[in-house]
């Protein structure tokens, strides 16, 4: 007897040969989707229940196309409408939705049959494909009539419900007995669909985020990240049906992501949660979906335990700058190039409480004087910035005294911390990142820390939170130099000029090393 195949990765599918007589009709020679299981006892019910299903299509596929009683269409439209109701029973969504809905349908009923069978024909068939059926034109057109008038039900019933009327269903009374078991019917039905009869696809709701995310001067490294995780839930789901996903359905994927494939609950909830939300909730606004099935999921993060600081110590951050002093001497292989980003990078984070990829991207040109004040202009112009606007940094005095600026003005035009060229590369993946991921590589090397909490790059942006705040330095000037949000309306009255931010960078004290 067949059974289901596990992966690699320990999830069930279920796989099996199309009839040799089908293939045509069916498109493909076998078929081969996620059982979204690891469980072997769930994954042989999930079999067998998707065995008993393909033998009804193909049953249907065989069949002669004949008339089919109207009781039996009607039993059909049941199953469509209880399906719908209950896939919204908790969320119904908002009035307005159902009223854009409900006067598509009303428009629906005013114009042919054609345009009908265009918006209702694809669930007209897996209705009959799912009962094993084979309808002849008459039958299906009774079919399709049926499916609307069930429609136009069910939006005025959402509309009362979202309206605040949870009173019982009298529709449900039209309705004959549904049959024992209909598993291919799509918990969202149509009122997701185009009025062009199209699918709704979670790539297609991935296109329309990209477009305005882009359009809004967002960061293109954002859109790259996106799509990997777009193809990851999809190859997970087993199809890229939009309609077909259910809040319950993304909950399984954050605890499959969380338990099965190890990630943090900050990595699930802060990130895969977090953009499938933005997809549905695309999806909603521009009137694709009915409800957004991801609104009410929520992934709890926990910290984990904290051993120590994510900043560096005195005596850490005095080791890597040290051995930064001596980067350009030493007599190894890493590239002048390296050695000289190396020699600056570590000191820069250490003044600046920048993010390394907005040091490594500097070019000559970011370095200026306002109010005869010598200035860092963190740019998303240059490379990545990941607040997306342009901040301007005061240069430290201890900076100016070790020879940063005339370093900078003795350098040719263009990048200070890596050679240019054309190669090319991923959107992500540009020249700067890969420098910052050297500084980071060797001041693993020379820090002494071997605690994987401790970021070699990011660790100096912690510390300079903690000695700005020793040093008496106000949140809001230290949020400005190191481009943190703060959520407060009050921040974006105004300017925090440099001769204020020069002012309270000379807080911070001189780093001796040795």
């Amino acid at each position: 007897m067949a059974n289901p195949t596990k992966s690699k990765d320990g999830v069930y599918y279920f796989i099996q040969r199309v009839p040799a007589d089908l293939v045509q009709k069916v498109g493909k020679t076998r078929y081969s989707f996620s059982l979204g299981t690891k469980d072997p006892k769930v994954a042989r019910q999930l079999f067998l229940d998707a065995m008993t299903q393909k033998e009804k299509e193909h049953a249907a596929l065989r069949a002669v196309p004949a008339p089919i009683p109207h009781k039996k269409l009607v039993e059909l439209t049941g199953v469509a409408y209880r399906e719908f109701v209950t896939s919204l029973e908790d969320e119904p969504g908002e009035a307005t939705i159902w009223e854009h809905y409900n006067s598509l349908m009303e428009g629906l009923g005013a114009t042919g049959p054609d345009a009908r069978a265009k918006w209702h024909g694809d669930i007209a068939d897996k209705l009959l494909v799912g009962e094993g059926l084979a309808a002849d034109d008459g039958s299906r057109s009774r079919l399709i009539e049926e499916l609307h008038k069930a429609f136009t039900l069910a939006g005025q019933f959402q509309k009362r419900r979202a309206e605040g009327d949870y009173s019982p269903d009298e529709n449900l009374k039209r309705f004959p007995a549904p049959p024992a078991a209909h598993a291919v019917f799509r918990p969202a039905i149509a009122a997701t669909a185009s009025v062009d009869g199209e699918a709704v696809t979670i790539t297609s709701l991935f296109e329309l985020w990209k477009r305005d995310h882009l359009a809004n001067g967002r960061a293109p490294a954002t859109v790259e990240e996106y799509e990997s995780k777009t193809k990851a839930f999809v190859k997970w789901l087993g199809h890229d049906d939009a309609l077909a996903v259910t809040g319950k359905k993304i909950a399984e994927y954050c605890d499959h992501l969380r338990h099965d494939v190890g990630l943090t609950s900050k990595t699930v909830g802060g990130k895969y949660l977090t953009f499938i939300k933005a997809l549905f909730r695309t999806g909603k606004d521009k009137f694709k979906l009915t409800t957004n099935v991801a609104a009410e999921v929520n992934y709890t993060i926990v910290k984990p335990p904290q051993g120590r600081g994510k900043g560096y110590t005195d005596a850490e951050a005095k080791r890597i700058l040290a051995a930064a002093n001596r980067s350009l001497m030493a007599n190894d292989k890493r590239s002048t190039m390296n050695k000289i980003a190396c020699r600056w990078v570590p000191w820069l984070c250490a003044y600046t409480g920048a993010r390394v990829s907005e040091i490594t991207q500097m070019n000559k040109a970011h370095l200026f004087e306002e109010y005869g004040i010598a200035t860092i202009n963190t740019t998303p112009d240059a490379g990545s910035v990941k607040t997306g606007t342009y901040r301007l940094v005061p240069i430290h005095p201890h900076l100016i005294a070790m020879g940063f600026v005339d370093f900078v003005r003795s350098r040719p035009d263009g990048p200070l911390f890596y050679e240019q060229n054309d190669r090319k590369r991923k959107e992500r993946n540009t020249q700067a990142k890969w420098a910052g991921n050297a500084v980071g590589r060797w001041i693993k090397t020379v820090s002494g820390v071997d605690d994987a909490r401790v970021k070699p790059n990011h660790a100096f942006r912690h510390r300079f939170k903690t000695v700005g705040r020793d040093a008496g330095i106000e949140l809001h000037y230290l949020d400005a130099i190191q481009g943190h949000a703060d959520g407060r309306a009050s921040t974006d009255y105004g300017e925090t000029t440099m001769k204020a931010l020069y002012r309270e960078i000379q807080k911070l004290p001189r780093i001796q090393v040795d």
